[in-house]
């Protein structure tokens, strides 16, 4: 027993001096992770576009709030990090000049009363300055990680309902339309009592005074789920002992409006220069295609949109990629018998070709997968069904080569009895010749059908495009492939349209994408969308 208290006496001797020196782990952690955050900048735009690119529209809910907390926490290091070292700089500067100077002295100043009475009210003895600038520093530090794990802890327990929610509605109501109740009641319950969890972590532990044994033991329970499905579980030391101080448990009412100013701060604000020059310089999927009509937008263009990246920096270029919107010519000048114009796959369009065609099979099972379990191949029916029918005419050309069509079954014959006298005139020998014939037929019709498979799903994706060209449709005139954009690898139609029959000057691409919307099907709403080109020669 005393060695135990013994060991703990010098733990803690040893803390309380790390604590004396923690200044200058502070400042070296502090450095390091400012260089990092900046640096991570393009990173996380990357990711976010990746997420923009190739995450199907059911599953943006579930990840677009990790985009939005991993910028909230880029704004929160970087700002309190940057407040943390100018802090601890001003600490170390002042320590220098007590050196030199020791302790403010009012009389030497020769100040008024009323001035002299006000700083020694305020400000103290230099001492005292230099002990709120260390408290301060100290603080700041540990806030900036307790603000980022607070804020991830919201956002991980939305995803665990959304997560749930997902489950809930593919595996027990895949055919329902709307939300189910079962979703509606679960969410009731879920953020009902998430929210009496809000309540008592705003209160500082409001619910965890009451002495009732009865409340008690059932609000620990809750607290416990709601710990664990949040992580909370993780940071608690922390906030606890941050809660326990008055001087520390203002910052801790401090922090929600707080990360809702940096949020707001760091991803909504902007500088407007040209206030007579329309906003063509859009990221968004509505575009005002009046002002389309008279712009030349970058964006809209493979050569401009290379030649304004160029303009930035190898680290800055990530942060200024757009996704492409709609679509893309391949340039503003065009000449030769050809144009060329990326046509964009949207994200909600499965669901709106699912519903125009509800015949056709998808090759790839939309959402997340993992090949241990499911690798999102989806099997044609139409080519299931010719395998099946590859094994039957195998099973009774052996039977009927072999002499033993008492086991041949109705079902066979009408399928194939028209080649009984064909497979009858042969021998055991031959079983093998027609084996290999059988399969070479079902090859070259399976062949034959993915062919026509993959020309109708083109067809398909582009029969929700309209294309006019100074009001004459180019919709038949297009010839397309399915095509990667180097962009941000965007998937989509790259198609050629003629160049032959324009003059030499300024033309006009008017088009029209369907989108989905409410379930529609025939009668889609449209995004418009228009691009100026000139034909040099």
């Amino acid at each position: 027993m005393l060695e135990q208290r013994s060991k703990k006496n010098i733990f803690s001797e040893w803390l309380e001096q790390l604590q004396q020196e923690s200044w200058q782990l502070e400042l070296l952690i502090s450095g390091l992770a400012l260089f990092g955050i900046w640096e991570s900048r393009s990173g996380l735009m990357k990711l976010e576009n990746y997420f923009d690119t190739n995450i199907a529209g059911e599953y943006v809910g579930l990840l677009n709030p990790v985009i939005d907390v991993f910028w909230a926490g880029w704004a929160i290091f970087m700002t309190n990090l940057l407040i943390h070292i100018i802090l601890r700089g001003l600490w170390i500067g002042a320590i220098g000049l007590r050196y030199v100077s020791g302790d403010i002295d009012f009389d030497e100043l020769n100040y008024s009363d009323i001035f002299r009475r006000f700083f020694k009210k305020r400000i103290g003895g230099f001492d005292e300055y230099i002990e709120r600038l260390e408290k301060l520093s100290s603080v700041i530090f540990s806030f900036t990680f307790l603000l980022f794990l607070m804020l991830f802890s919201i956002v991980f327990l939305n995803l665990v309902f959304a997560l749930i929610s997902v489950i809930i509605y593919n595996v027990f109501y895949p055919d329902y339309n709307g939300p189910p109740p079962a979703l509606l009641i679960f969410g009731l319950v879920f953020y009902g009592i998430g929210l009496l969890v809000l309540i008592d972590f705003l209160t500082l532990g409001g619910f965890k005074r009451v002495k009732d044994p009865t409340f008690s033991k059932i609000y620990f329970w809750i607290y416990r789920t709601f710990s664990i499905l949040s992580l909370s579980f993780i940071y608690r030391p922390l906030l606890l002992n941050f809660i326990d101080n008055k001087y520390t448990r203002r910052l801790f009412f401090f922090a929600f409006p707080y990360i809702i100013v940096l949020i707001m701060g760091f991803r909504l604000m902007s500088l407007e220069k040209y206030s007579y020059i329309p906003d063509f310089d859009k990221r968004g999927d509505i575009y005002d295609y009046f002002v389309d009509e008279e712009s030349i937008n970058w964006n809209n263009y493979d050569d401009l949109r290379l030649e304004y990246h160029k303009t930035y920096s190898d680290l800055e270029r990530p942060l200024e990629k757009s996704r492409i919107i709609i679509a893309s010519l391949d340039k503003y000048e065009l000449s030769g018998s050809y144009g060329k114009i990326f046509l964009k796959y949207l994200r909600n369009d499965n669901k709106m070709i699912a519903r125009q065609h509800p015949e056709f099979a998808k090759y790839k099972e939309t959402g997340i997968n993992h090949r241990m379990f499911f690798d999102g191949e989806v099997d044609d029916p139409i080519i299931e069904e010719l395998k099946t029918q590859e094994l039957s005419e195998i099973r009774y050309m052996l039977k009927v080569v072999r002499d033993q069509e008492d086991e041949i079954d109705s079902t066979q014959t009408s399928q194939f009895g028209h080649l009984y006298d064909e497979y009858n005139s042969n021998t055991t020998d031959d079983i093998s010749g027609l084996r290999s014939r059988i399969r070479s037929k079902y090859i070259d019709q399976r062949n034959n059908h993915a062919k026509t498979r993959i020309k109708k799903s083109k067809e398909i994706i582009l029969s929700n495009y309209k294309m006019w060209i100074d009001d004459i449709s180019f919709n038949d005139s297009l010839q397309c492939s399915f095509y990667t954009h180097p962009n941000l690898h965007e998937r989509g139609l790259l198609c050629y349209f003629p160049l032959k029959s324009m003059e030499v000057g300024p033309h006009l691409i008017h088009l029209r994408k369907a989108y989905d919307d409410d379930d529609c099907i025939d009668d889609c709403p449209e995004h418009i969308k228009n691009m100026p080109f000139r034909i040099i020669d």
